[in-house]
């Protein structure tokens, strides 16, 4: 399955931890060249993974956010990782 690329190591690391639900507007914020299909189908994907944990949203058209991670292959600490050693090298923002 196609995931877009993230926009960055930071806006990806503050989405997962200040959110536990995304809606489209953060999802296009995640990934800013996704498609309208792409992202029916991400969204129906990171569905069937909560129906098979039983895990609900407050909303309708939210999807939970530690499962989209999941789906989309996001790994946390391999992010968290990056950007620690970019600070460590002095070659963050």
């Amino acid at each position: 399955m196609y995931v877009p690329k993230i926009r960055d190591i930071d806006t990806a690391l503050r989405i997962y931890y200040q959110y536990t639900e995304l809606d489209t507007e953060l999802i296009r914020t995640l990934f800013p060249d996704i498609k309208q299909g792409t992202m029916s189908k991400l969204r129906k994907q990171v569905k069937l993974m909560m129906a098979e944990k039983n895990i609900r949203t407050f909303g309708r058209n939210h999807i939970n956010t530690k499962c989209a991670f999941e789906v989309f292959g996001i790994d946390i600490e391999d992010l968290e990782q990056r950007k620690f050693k970019l600070h460590k090298l002095g070659l963050d923002k």
